[in-house]
């Protein structure tokens, strides 16, 4: 494996800022953590670097998203619970297609999210697009 470079101190802080509000924003919940920290982590390593721009502004946002998830059981809350348990999901669904022989429940396991995949980008233009999709 060749040697990788450092990342730059902005990227990196945001990252662990972000990994360290992970847990309380998901009170502990182990699955919902490790849900939260794959995806944190896939969006920091994308398969081409020069994909999308670091954006600090929205690393912010993505913070105070989960800091205030965390604060109080309000909206932010229910929100990031319902994408954790989608998330979730979907993961276990992408696992078992592997086991699925082609027919009308592959179809139908294809396109069940797409509803999800339209509220999702009604979301990103809230809370803005890039790296860190929350």
């Amino acid at each position: 494996m060749p040697p990788t470079s450092t990342p730059p101190l902005p990227l990196l802080h945001a990252y662990r800022h972000l990994h360290r509000a992970l847990r309380p924003a998901t009170k502990s919940a182990p699955h919902a953590h490790l849900v939260l920290r794959a995806r944190l982590r896939a969006a920091f390593r994308p398969p081409n670097p020069s994909a999308s721009p670091y954006d600090a502004a929205q690393a912010t946002r993505a913070l105070l998203f989960l800091q205030s998830a965390a604060a109080r059981d309000g909206l932010e809350r229910r929100v990031l619970k319902n994408l954790v348990r989608t998330w979730g999901e979907r993961e276990w669904a992408i696992r078992q297609m592997r086991y699925l022989k082609p027919g009308p429940r592959a179809v139908g396991s294809e396109r069940m999210w797409e509803g999800f995949e339209r509220a999702k980008r009604g979301l990103g233009v809230e809370f803005g697009r890039g790296r860190l999709e929350v």
